[in-house]
C-alpha cells in the first residue's frame, strides 16, 4: 500500500484487494503486516526501548479473549501471550451474574473476587474490565469511570481482591459504548450510562465483603501492590474460572458460604531485627524484594509447620 499514492487521491477510499488461493493448512495461513518508510518520529519511538513492551502489553490486554484460542499474534517473531482476567468462582465463593438488553446491545456483568497469585491478590489486576464484542477496551479500572470514588468508596488496598467484567455484545458495532479508537469507553454513551448503575450495584456486595474482612488494612494511595490472603479456607475456595463459561451461567448474586463470610480474628505482630538478618532470610526464601513483614510471616508459618502442634 503506497501511502503517497493513496493520499494524492483524497476522493478515493477503496483499497486494492486481491483474491488469492486458500492456504493448504493452518501452518501456511495468516496475515503478515510489514511497514516500510517509517517517519522519523516513529523511528525515534521504536528506539526508545519501551515501544515493543508497551505494544506487546496492549495487544495482550486488548485481545485476551482471542489469543491462543482463535488467533496467534507474533511481534518480531515472539508470540504474544494473553493477559488474563483472574476471576475466581466456586461452590463456596460465587460471582454475581447480571444480564440485560439495552436496545440491540446484550450486556453481561460478572463481579466477584480475584483468583490468587500464590497467596496474594494482585493489585495491578483488580478493578473493572470492559469488553466490546470480545475486545477489552478498559483494563482493571479503579477510577470514577466505573463508579470508584463517586458512588463507590475510593479504591483502597483492602479492595485488591475485587474484579468485575462488563461484556457488551452487538451485531451493530456502532451501538457499542467504545471510542472511535476502540481503546476506551465513551462515558457519555447511552448504553454505558444505562448499565453503569447496575455495575455499581453489583460491586457493592463484593466491596462490603472485603471491607469487613480487611478493615485493619492501612489506607494508602498505592494500589498496585499485592494483598496477602492469610485465610487458608478462603485460599482454597478461590479457584480460577474460565471467563467465557461464566458468561453463559444463570443470573445470580455474589455469595459466599458462612465459614468464609465470617471475619477471621487477626493480630498485628511487630518486632525489630538487624537488617542483615532480613536480607539473609530473603536470600533463603529466594525473593530479594520480599517485604519485611512477609519475611516475618514466612518465618512464623515455617515455625508452625515444623515445630508447633496442629
Amino acid at each position: 500500500m503506497n501511502i503517497d499514492d493513496f493520499e494524492s487521491s483524497p476522493d478515493v477510499w477503496r483499497f486494492p484487494i486481491e483474491t488469492i488461493d486458500m492456504a493448504a493448512d493452518e501452518t501456511e495461513c495468516g496475515t503478515e503486516i510489514t511497514i516500510k518508510k517509517l517517519t522519523q518520529e516513529t523511528k525515534n519511538r521504536i528506539r526508545s526501548g519501551t515501544f515493543e513492551s508497551n505494544l506487546t502489553k496492549a495487544i495482550g490486554e486488548s485481545y485476551s479473549l482471542f489469543l491462543k484460542k482463535f488467533v496467534i499474534v507474533r511481534f518480531n517473531n515472539n508470540e504474544i501471550p494473553p493477559v488474563t482476567m483472574p476471576i475466581a468462582n466456586s461452590a463456596e465463593v460465587s460471582t454475581s451474574l447480571t444480564k440485560e438488553n439495552i436496545g440491540n446491545v446484550e450486556v453481561t456483568l460478572v463481579a466477584g473476587l480475584q483468583s490468587l497469585d500464590g497467596d496474594d491478590w494482585r493489585g495491578g489486576t483488580a478493578g473493572w474490565y470492559i469488553i466490546c464484542n470480545g475486545r477489552i477496551v478498559v483494563f482493571a479500572d479503579r477510577t470514577s469511570l466505573t463508579g470508584w470514588g463517586v458512588s463507590l468508596p475510593i479504591f483502597q488496598p483492602k479492595h485488591r481482591g475485587f474484579i468485575g467484567i462488563a461484556l457488551f455484545m452487538s451485531t451493530d458495532p456502532e451501538a457499542l459504548p467504545w471510542t472511535t479508537t476502540k481503546r476506551g469507553v465513551n462515558a457519555e454513551s447511552e448504553v454505558f450510562q444505562a448499565i453503569k448503575e447496575r455495575m455499581i450495584a453489583d460491586s457493592r456486595p463484593v466491596i462490603s465483603f472485603l471491607d469487613k474482612r480487611y478493615a485493619s488494612v492501612p489506607v494508602s494511595s498505592e494500589n498496585t501492590d499485592d494483598l496477602e490472603v492469610k485465610d487458608k479456607t478462603l485460599q482454597e475456595a478461590l479457584l480460577p474460572a474460565p471467563v467465557n463459561k461464566l458468561f453463559g451461567d444463570t443470573p445470580r448474586r455474589f455469595s459466599t458460604v458462612k465459614r468464609i463470610s465470617q471475619k477471621t480474628k487477626t493480630t498485628s505482630v511487630q518486632f525489630r531485627t538487624d537488617t542483615k538478618d532480613i536480607e539473609r532470610a530473603r536470600r533463603a526464601i529466594g525473593n530479594l524484594r520480599l517485604a519485611a513483614g512477609k519475611v516475618g510471616l514466612h518465618a512464623l508459618n515455617y515455625f508452625l509447620d515444623n515445630e508447633a502442634d496442629q
